[in-house]
């Protein structure tokens, strides 16, 4: 509708303001030239004297990279990847790919699969004196956890990293403390076993120009050339029912209240921090500088979902929400009617006199009363207009009184 805010499309949308998305793009940028000094264009993170002045010009730049460093309360450490010595070295010794291609040659057979997969685990088994399952566990809103559990030594870890990271690192993560433990207890004849392709694979190859993360798989490379008793393996995380798994451990781990583990922040991981911090600064201008009526009332969305499988009633519920209709208040900021004024209460008739104060309306409240304490619904306009089942009341209401919104 005409008139609505621009922050509140953006906020409605889930969408990061262009300022603050030119900002992020432009601190990813600083993190790249921190780790590139032969880089040019590094200058700019550093500040210039100009002596016949007497004048120094602090960088706007590398305050602006310092304030993210700050705020994210992390400490950018140098690049020191173990490269590889010839471009056709590998760890194939340690890393066993086998069960991986089975199971790709297998798969159009679940019977003969679950017997290979049986079979490779009672061969581990019997040939390892300790084997270790890891996993990694990213949850919908961000939350990420590792762990790990051995047998036949019961071993049992959980490990909390920051929020936003990506399974990959979880994975990788679980991993390179799986191998730091056994190292640290002397263990020998040992198998980690994680569900993991594309991590074992890098691991494998050696894959530190490619990978996502480059610093932690270059860690577990350098470990695994000094102890060569360590051996990964890659395992179907499906058939975890049949085995130990630290699938669950994992999920557990990426919701605890615990803080997070220390993790060595290169410019991998502190890009993964970075769309956190900026959404961070959305919410704080959205709560302290709310420039129109939604965001005084609603939240950031994070996501923009359809509210009704009806177009009509979706367009409905969204105009409602943005507080931009066709009633008699809206019709009147547009020059449509005379004041605005509901004919039945005569007041201002927008969304929430409708919703919440309307006469005509009652029936309506009534059904969303019943809803708010079955469902423990907050009575507010905001928190009936987010909660599906209160909206599902008002877009029945809407189609069957034939209102125009």
């Amino acid at each position: 509708m005409k008139g609505t805010a621009l922050n509140a499309l953006l906020g409605e949308c889930g969408e990061i303001p262009l300022e603050l998305r030119r900002k992020e793009i432009l601190v990813k940028y600083l993190i790249k030239l921190y780790y590139n000094k032969n880089n040019s264009a590094t200058s700019i993170l550093q500040d210039k004297k100009y002596h016949n002045l007497e004048i120094k010009s602090k960088s706007k730049y590398n305050m602006l990279l310092k304030n993210f460093l700050s705020d994210a309360g992390i400490d950018l450490e140098q690049n020191n990847f173990v490269c590889k010595c010839t471009p056709w070295e590998t760890l194939d010794a340690q890393v066993d790919l086998d069960l991986l291609n089975d199971f790709s040659v297998h798969k159009q057979n679940p019977d003969l699969l679950s017997d290979t997969v049986q079979t490779k685990f009672r061969t581990l088994s019997q040939n390892y004196s300790f084997l270790f399952f890891v996993d990694g566990s990213v949850t919908k809103d961000g939350k990420v956890g590792a762990a790990i559990l051995s047998q036949p030594v019961l071993v049992s870890l959980q490990f909390t990293l920051p929020n936003n990271f990506k399974i990959y690192y979880a994975e990788a993560f679980a991993i390179l403390q799986a191998i730091d433990y056994i190292v640290k207890h002397d263990l020998q004849n040992t198998c980690i076993i994680s569900d993991s392709s594309k991590v074992i694979m890098d691991i494998m190859n050696v894959n530190i120009d490619t990978s996502p993360y480059p610093f932690i798989i270059s860690s577990i490379c350098n470990q695994l050339k000094t102890f060569t008793s360590i051996t990964i393996t890659w395992f179907p995380g499906h058939f975890a029912g049949n085995f130990p798994s630290a699938d669950k451990l994992a999920r557990e781990a990426a919701v605890l209240p615990s803080p997070s583990v220390p993790i060595t922040f290169t410019c991998s991981e502190a890009t993964c921090v970075l769309e956190e911090w900026i959404v961070g600064l959305w919410n704080k201008e959205w709560e302290e500088k709310p420039s129109c009526s939604y965001q005084k009332l609603f939240k950031l969305r994070k996501k923009s979902d359809c509210f009704s499988d009806t177009r009509r009633l979706d367009t409905a519920i969204s105009r409602l929400r943005l507080m931009q209709t066709k009633l008699n208040a809206g019709k009147y900021k547009i020059g449509m009617h005379v004041d605005g004024a509901c004919s039945s209460c005569g007041v201002l008739q927008d969304g929430i006199h409708f919703v919440m104060e309307c006469v005509e309306t009652t029936n309506l409240r009534d059904e969303l009363k019943k809803l708010s304490l079955k469902y423990s619904i907050n009575w507010s306009f905001a928190e009936l207009l987010s909660h599906q089942e209160s909206i599902k009341a008002i877009a029945k209401y809407i189609m069957n009184n034939n209102v125009e919104i």
